[in-house]
């Protein structure tokens, strides 16, 4: 598995990632023809269900990696998330993630639900949504878990025609899960693996030459 980003690498990744989608949005728009300004009107209701549908993705993402031990794929999510995006956000602070969620939340939405949704339908853009998180194919588990929030994100904005519901939604999960990964769950790694039988074996001296006195 890959050594995980540096923090600043981390942070220069993703807005540059993200800054290119918002780009892909922009150029799709002006050739498409496509009016997005009317999605953004600021509405009480829609930002509420954004709210609650960003804390049912999150619950549901965590309920798979739990409960979903005995499935292939799940457990190898859980494993990499353990291994390699555990460590990761413990180089980041709350600033950072909360920094992160909002940009690729907004980013995000814009081009999947607001332009790739209205030209390809809500399971195109579902679709591409998960290919878009893994195109390796690597973490399938991630893949699936990512269409089906596309799909919740999808319905969403069909049932609001309002974007910032998703934007609000994403952006919530997206935090809320980095503080989990964060504060939560501790990291496996290899040194937590060889550090258990020297801790064992101190012990045991340490009890010998009790014995011995």
């Amino acid at each position: 598995m890959d050594a995980p980003l540096s923090r600043n690498a981390l942070l220069v990744v993703t807005i540059v990632l993200e800054a290119a989608l918002l780009l892909v949005a922009a150029v799709w728009i002006h050739f498409a023809h496509i009016e997005l300004l009317p999605t953004f009107a600021y509405k009480v209701q829609p930002i509420l269900l954004g709210v609650l549908t960003g804390c049912g993705t999150v619950a549901l993402s965590f309920l798979c990696l739990t409960v979903g031990k005995r499935i292939p794929m799940f457990a190898d999510l859980r494993k990499m998330s353990e291994e390699f995006l555990v460590p990761m956000m413990a180089k980041l602070n709350v600033f950072d993630m909360l920094v992160l969620s909002m940009i690729s939340g907004f980013c995000e939405e814009v081009l999947f639900r607001g332009i790739i949704q209205a030209q390809l339908g809500i399971a195109g853009a579902s679709i591409l949504f998960g290919i878009f998180h893994d195109p390796t194919f690597r973490q399938k588990g991630y893949v699936l878990l990512a269409t089906v929030a596309g799909l919740v994100l999808g319905y969403l904005y069909q049932s609001t025609g309002n974007l910032w519901s998703c934007i609000t939604a994403h952006s919530l999960h997206n935090a809320i899960s980095m503080l989990l990964l964060r504060y939560l769950i501790k990291p496996t790694s290899k040194s937590d693996i060889e550090a258990t039988p020297r801790s064992e074996e101190s012990n045991s001296k340490s009890d010998d030459n009790k014995h011995d006195a």
